[in-house]
């Protein structure tokens, strides 16, 4: 026979195992946490790793396996448990940057790849959540800048892509609900010039990116007829283009005063992106990009107005300093700085 306390001990079995259960969950969530945790920085480290490999190496077969392989950790590591959240703060100090619009809608990493010969090829991959199907997504995108024969009207997907190295990201929500992402970069093209280019990203109804919009009104392209899809700045390796987005006087609007019937200029100070306007080093040079240099006592730009870029010329200096942009010895290459 059991005793009363075996009999209350017997009874008690059943709690006592489903708290022991209930502990033992919580301590495998715990671990499981603390794991996920703790894999993305050592991710993060044998990416940067294999990113300075990269870097350092001479030949180009020796660069693109390093690359690849970063390539392939990196998706690794996008694929993991808080990746979307997880700030990667050592990139931007190894050649990669990261940029994430206010909206959180995605996260762009992007870098570059010198090849021996001095051209560039760039790379991205483009994290985003899609809303609709409730779940993150990855694209890798394809740099495919060396066979696209109208870059200025081409519009592309991640196979597609007009390769750059992007340094600022505008977002804007228009009154009709349409998101529309610009990005600004760098292209450093060949050993005779080099490139600023006006980016657009936007997304269809299915979530998937697009890049290229023909949402640049009265731009003076070189192909007046044709409203281009991005802007690009062809110019001497030489030089140095000032291209930004931030606050900037420029002219909104004339309006005539009714008692004296003068002109009133009304100016703002509203962001727009400023940039030297591109001239030849001497007459006759018009067509050849090598000779194209800055003209920085003339400033244009792009005034964002309902869901379009609207070019404004001859605005004024910028409110403030541009900032030099730095040349970097050790990658032999100029960065444009984060703003």
């Amino acid at each position: 026979m059991y005793t009363q306390q075996q009999t209350n001990i017997a009874s008690r079995f059943p709690l006592i195992l489903a708290i022991r259960g209930t502990l033992l969950g919580l301590f495998c969530v715990v671990c499981l946490t603390l794991s996920a945790r703790t894999n993305l920085p050592e991710l993060e480290q044998q990416i940067v790793a294999l990113r300075i490999k990269a870097i350092s190496a001479t030949e180009d077969n020796i660069k693109f396996d390093y690359n690849d392989q970063m390539i392939t950790l990196l998706e690794t590591a996008l694929q993991e448990k808080d990746a979307y959240s997880y700030p990667f703060r050592s990139f931007d100090t190894n050649f990669i940057r990261l940029l994430e619009p206010d909206n959180h809608r995605f996260r762009l990493f992007n870098w570059d790849i010198i090849h021996a010969d001095g051209t560039f090829e760039y790379f991205a991959l483009l994290q985003t959540y899609n809303a609709k199907r409730k779940r993150y997504e990855l694209y890798r995108l394809q740099d495919a800048s060396a066979i696209i024969k109208q870059p200025d009207t081409y519009i592309g997907d991640p196979n597609s892509w007009y390769g750059a190295l992007y340094y600022q990201l505008i977002y804007h929500k228009t009154e009709d609900r349409h998101e529309i992402y610009t990005l600004l970069g760098w292209d450093g093209n060949d050993n005779l010039t080099q490139k600023k280019i006006i980016e657009v990203l936007t997304f269809d109804r299915h979530g998937k990116p697009r890049f290229g919009a023909t949402i640049f009104k009265k731009y003076p392209s070189a192909q007046n007829a044709i409203r281009v899809a991005r802007v690009i700045f062809e110019y001497s390796r030489q030089s140095n283009m000032y291209l930004h987005y931030g606050k900037q006087l420029h002219e909104v609007d004339k309006v005539r005063d009714k008692k004296t019937k003068q002109w009133k200029t009304i100016m703002s100070d509203d962001p727009i992106i400023a940039f030297d306007r591109l001239i030849p080093m001497n007459n006759g040079l018009d067509d050849i990009a090598a000779f194209m240099v800055p003209e920085t006592s003339f400033t244009d730009g792009f005034v964002f107005s309902g869901r379009f870029w609207q070019f404004k010329s001859n605005i004024l200096t910028p409110v403030y300093e541009p900032k030099k942009t730095p040349y970097n010895k050790d990658r032999e290459k100029w960065y444009e700085p984060i703003q």
